[in-house]
């Protein structure tokens, strides 16, 4: 979880102001969004993350508002507004 949440960061100061798309397998989605949600380890797995699905977080400075969670393409017009 460490290794996401320095990653999500990294990520996150080498494209501030951008939409980033980052695609990777449910364990690091998980623990990015248990980072941003800030919840606690023995919750993470409170998180479903379904297979092909679309997560949207939006920052805030640091912090962060859950947009999307297990959506689908067809979500994403919708949650970016056009961006």
């Amino acid at each position: 979880r460490a290794r996401v949440a320095e990653a999500v960061v990294a990520v996150r100061r080498a494209h501030e102001g951008d939409t980033v798309a980052v695609v990777t397998h449910g364990g690091v989605i998980r623990a990015a969004f248990a980072e941003a949600m800030s919840l606690p380890d023995e919750r993470i797995f409170a998180l479903d993350i379904g297979y092909c699905r679309v997560g949207v977080i939006d920052w805030f400075d640091s912090d962060a508002v859950v947009r999307v969670l297990n959506g689908s393409g067809g979500d994403l017009p919708l949650v970016l507004g056009g961006r």
